[in-house]
């Protein structure tokens, strides 16, 4: 043991060695004291980190503005990374819509949460329509909230005489530059077209109906059919139109309604397997007439047509009389509108 203390004390550095080699043994121990420092260092430092930071929980910031979402997670040592994308609120323009890590997930210091900021709505305010065309306003529309929910849309239609081409927009309610707060509808005023002079209306009072609607028809007049109580009027007047509004000799401009009441046909004039009743639908209104047609297929699939004319939309009611379980197609242009079987009451 004192020997090998004693070869010790010879590699340590002596007052009595060479000058050369006393420089040599402090040197190369200094170098050796430096590495044993760097080890400790470096195994300090791993051990810290197999320990690990502090664990935290992710708060809720959903809903929140943005400054105060990122104030919240800046103290509780969370790193926010901010994405932007348009939402249907007009009203959540800069507000989270959604972030990542779901609020309550239990991370580390310095997670990344990734954030969703809403850029509010894709459109804001509403936009000046006045004299553009109503397609094509609902074209580009319909366009815009392709992606997005649809916080603008065409309401009431109203449809005016007017100088400007037919299907020009005239007025909007909102107007142009109101703010959007949520999902809004938009009423306009279009154009018809250049009004024309007045018609004379004619008589239809004594028509048997079918005859009235032929007529109507042929003029492209747009009607309704209401029932009158046929406890006003003579047992004769059944199946006939016994009043009108407007009444005939006044004056109308042309394409307005006519409405015509008739007295249902008493049941034992009806043939045995037929029907009476009104064919009533409420349609769009059309900037312009479209051809609307009503057939009626039998059971047995024969076809036959009742009504053909140009037709402004609106209320359509039509009298009929038809074997039961036939079937009444209401088309325009070609394409059907709706279809429906009249079946006898049980």
């Amino acid at each position: 043991m004192n020997r090998v203390l004693e070869r010790a004390k010879q590699l340590l550095p002596r007052n009595d060695d060479n000058p050369d080699i006393k420089y040599f043994k402090i040197v190369v121990y200094s170098l050796v004291g430096i590495m044993v420092l760097t080890v400790i260092a470096g195994t300090t430092t791993f051990l810290f980190t197999l320990q690990g930071t502090e664990e935290i929980m992710v708060p809720d910031v959903r809903d929140a503005e943005l400054t105060e979402a990122l104030i919240e997670l800046q103290q509780r040592e969370l790193y926010p990374l901010v994405q932007t994308r348009y939402s249907s609120d007009p009203a959540s323009r800069g507000r989270i819509m959604d972030q990542n890590p779901a609020p309550g997930t239990i991370v580390k210091a310095g997670k990344r949460i990734n954030i969703i900021v809403s850029q509010g709505a894709v459109v804001d305010e509403v936009g000046d329509y006045r004299g553009r065309d109503l397609n094509e306003v609902r074209t580009e529309l319909r366009t815009l909230f392709s992606t997005y929910d649809e916080v603008l849309e065409v309401a009431n239609v109203s449809y005016v005489y007017d100088e400007s081409e037919p299907g020009t927009i005239l007025e909007q309610h909102p107007e142009p530059g109101t703010t959007l707060a949520g999902r809004t509808s938009l009423d306009v005023v279009v154009s018809r077209g250049p009004g024309v002079d007045s018609v004379t209306v004619p008589s239809y009072t004594g028509m048997e109906y079918d005859e009235a609607v032929r007529l109507l028809a042929s003029e492209n007049t747009p009607f309704s059919f209401r029932l009158a109580d046929p406890d006003d009027h003579d047992d004769d007047a059944a199946g006939t139109v016994v009043s009108q509004s407007p009444s005939s000799g006044s004056e109308m401009e042309p394409g307005s309604r006519v409405t015509l009441y008739i007295v249902a046909p008493d049941e034992d004039d009806i043939p045995d397997g037929m029907m009476f009743g009104l064919f009533e639908r409420v349609l769009p209104e059309y900037p312009v007439a479209v051809e609307l047609t009503l057939d009626v297929i039998n059971p047995d699939g024969q076809r036959a047509r009742i009504l053909q004319m140009q037709h402004p939309g609106g209320a359509v009611s039509v009298p009929y009389t038809i074997e039961e379980n036939s079937r009444l197609v209401l088309s325009r242009f070609g394409t059907e509108v709706v279809s429906l079987v009249v079946r006898p009451e049980e």
